[in-house]
């Protein structure tokens, strides 16, 4: 990626966490939610869709790469997940789930702990399945009615 990018992916970040950690009036009051007053919404759907397009160029330029001639595998992250996709078809991986991954992952990077935990169990409850297996494998773990504790997690 060129620097000019890189510069852009720093920036982008940056104003997108100082606007996800400012105050919104809206969190406070919800029924201002739909008129957004001071505009937080709208500018990160704005800097959301910059992003988006970023990362399109950056995995569509290895895509084409990776067809080229030229191509000398990096063998990074990017590389990773394309080969998934190709070995195992884009009904496992597509594109579009590779650029939400590094979304979250540029995201998730900058925020603390606490943003993190809150990110995951939003992550777990927009997918069902995953937040059964995660119960589960607590269940089978530590019996029910025991705390967890940090000890009793292997990882």
């Amino acid at each position: 990626m060129k620097s000019d990018g890189i510069r852009e992916l720093k920036e982008l970040i940056s104003d997108l966490m100082e606007l996800a950690l400012k105050a919104n009036v809206a969190d406070f009051f919800p029924f201002l939610r739909p008129f957004d007053p001071q505009g937080i919404r709208r500018r990160i759907t704005v800097l959301l869709d910059r992003l988006h397009n970023l990362l399109d160029d950056i995995i569509g330029q290895r895509v084409r790469l990776r067809t080229s001639d030229q191509w000398d595998r990096c063998g990074d992250f990017l590389d990773v997940l394309l080969d998934h996709s190709e070995e195992h078809g884009p009904e496992e991986l597509n594109y579009r789930s590779i650029k939400i991954l590094f979304q979250d992952l540029f995201v998730a990077g900058t925020m603390t702990t606490t943003n993190i935990v809150e990110w995951a169990m939003a992550e777990l409850l927009h997918n069902p399945p995953i937040l059964t297996k995660a119960k589960q494998e607590l269940s089978n773990k530590i019996p029910p009615p025991e705390l967890i504790q940090e000890q009793d997690i292997p990882h």
